[in-house]
Formats: structure tokens, C-alpha cells, sequence
């Protein structure tokens, strides 16, 4: 089976350009956006428990450099990536299917030392949070959670499905050989620890200590449906497109892999921190908790 060669270039390019966009240009500005709300609307004299570290030096100044250098690395990145797309146009490249899905997914590393950057800067605050939570007076919900609390059985059936659907389809094309291949092993444990990693966010969530130790009950609810459905679409996701991968490994479609891996990656985006994004918004949230006489809850 193939396809005509200008319909998979011009579709290759236009996904690329699409993955660019999405995680160097349009969830930086949302990003962005939503800490320019809150350091405009909650600062550090009325809401000191926000700043933890607001008596030693100028929280809200250090918060205004790191997000110009969050910009500023975000342009770059796209910049580069613009230049790939245009390298490739003018020498007339069209993608075979010889590791150029290797280069799509280095790109997306580079993409995401940004925001992992950023994740590290988040959780060193929410440390400083709690060493500096002192109050002696704490409320907090008995209610115990359970998983379907916050997602339908459906998806996460879904989801365990497609995992054992992938193995079976990915032992009987590799051969189940005795011993089985080197390759075969690593895949399997890559997977493996995927998906322990999509697990662990949810045990976190569901019966770890909160990383904010002043986020009120509702938004903590909140925040634990999202990383949740996250967690469980990322498996669905990760599960779809090893078997896609698959198939096209199988019959010789190799030519496609690039804009298959890219198309995957701005999934995991969309519905991973994308969906925190449009579901966990700063206006809906309850910044009391935050002021200075405010109960830790």
C-alpha cells in the first residue's frame, strides 16, 4: 500500500508546523497568561502564602525574569524548528521512513525542557510552601476517594483493553521465539513503565499529601478528575499509537511514521497538560486560602 508522495510530504510538514505551534507557541502564552492573572490579581502583600518566600527576596520580580526566560526559550525552539521545516522545503526532503521519526521526536524533547524546567521551578515552590505552612489549626475532608469518585469504569476498561490488545498484537508479529529477541524485552518494559508512571500520578493523587498545602478541598477534587482522566487517556493514547506503529511497521508503511509519532506527541499534549490547562482555569479557583490569616486546610 502507498500513497502519493506530495500528499504525505505536505501532510508530514503541516502536522510538524502543527506540533511546533502547539507546544512552543500557543500553551506557553496560555501558560503564561494564566501567571500574568495571578500575579496581577493575588499579590504577595495580600497573599502571602502564595509567595512562600516573599520576606527573604522579591518573589514576584523572580517570577517575571523566569517567565521571560520561559518566552524567550519557547521562540527559540520554534525558531528552530520553523528552520527544520524550511531546510526541508528547500532541499526538497520527503520523509522515507529511514529514522526521520528520530529527529521529530528529538525536536519534542527539546520542546519540553521548557515546561520541564518550569514543572522542577513548581514543585520547589510547593516545597517551600510547605515548609513554610506553620499553622497549628488544619481542617481537612474524611471523605474517603476511590478512582471511579472521579472517572466512568468506561475509559479506564478502555484502557487496560487496548494494553492487552497491543501485547497480543505485538508478541504475534514479533514471534513468540524461545528465547524471545533483546527488543522485544526492552519494548515490553518501556510500556511497562509507561504505564506504572500513568498509575503512580493516580495513587499520588488519590492517597498522597497534596503538593499545595493551602489548595482548598473543591479545588484539590479538581485538580484530582483532571490528572486522573490524564493519566487514563495517556494509556489509551500510548496503547493506540503503539498498535498504529505497528501495523504500519507490518506493512511496510514506514514513510508515515514521522507524522504518526508527531501526531501522537500533540495527544499526549492536548490531553495531558492541555486538559489542565482548559479544565483548572485561575479564575475558577479559591485564592483565600492564600491570605495571611486564611486556615491551612
Amino acid at each position: 500500500m502507498t500513497f502519493d508522495p506530495l500528499i504525505t510530504t505536505a501532510l508530514f510538514y503541516l502536522i510538524f508546523l502543527s506540533q511546533i505551534y502547539l507546544l512552543s507557541l500557543r500553551y506557553p502564552r496560555i501558560m503564561l497568561s494564566r501567571l500574568t492573572y495571578v500575579l496581577k490579581n493575588f499579590p504577595a502583600n495580600d497573599y502571602p502564602k502564595l509567595y512562600p518566600a516573599s520576606y527573604t527576596f522579591d518573589t514576584e520580580r523572580k517570577a517575571r525574569q523566569g517567565m521571560r526566560l520561559f518566552r524567550g526559550m519557547n521562540i527559540v525552539i520554534a525558531l528552530i524548528g520553523l528552520g527544520l521545516i524550511l531546510t526541508g522545503l528547500m532541499t526538497g526532503y520527503r520523509p522515507q521512513g529511514h529514522g526521520e521519526e528520530a529527529l521529530v521526536a528529538a525536536f519534542f524533547v527539546l520542546q519540553a525542557v521548557p515546561h520541564v524546567l518550569t514543572e522542577l521551578t513548581t514543585f520547589k515552590h510547593y516545597k517551600l510552601m510547605r515548609q513554610c505552612n506553620n499553622s497549628s489549626r488544619r481542617t481537612a475532608s474524611l471523605t474517603r476517594r476511590h478512582l471511579f469518585d472521579f472517572i466512568s469504569p468506561v475509559p479506564v476498561i478502555l484502557a487496560v483493553a487496548l494494553i492487552i490488545i497491543w501485547l497480543v498484537y505485538f508478541l504475534t508479529v514479533a514471534g513468540l521465539t524461545v528465547p524471545l529477541k533483546r527488543s522485544v524485552y526492552v519494548m515490553l518494559l518501556a510500556v511497562s513503565m509507561a504505564n506504572f508512571v500513568f498509575v503512580a500520578m493516580i495513587v499520588q493523587h488519590l492517597r498522597g499529601r497534596k503538593l499545595d498545602p493551602h489548595l482548598a478541598h473543591k479545588d484539590k477534587l479538581k485538580q484530582t478528575e483532571l490528572v486522573i482522566r490524564s493519566a487514563v487517556i495517556g494509556s489509551i493514547a500510548l496503547s493506540s499509537f503503539l498498535i498504529i506503529d505497528q501495523a504500519v511497521q507490518q506493512y511496510a508503511l514506514d514513510y508515515l511514521q514521522p507524522a504518526i509519532i508527531s501526531l501522537y506527541f500533540q495527544a499526549i499534549i492536548i490531553f495531558g497538560p492541555g486538559a489542565m490547562l482548559r479544565g483548572y482555569r485561575p479564575e475558577e479557583i479559591d485564592f483565600t486560602v492564600y491570605k495571611k490569616d486564611a486556615l491551612s486546610l
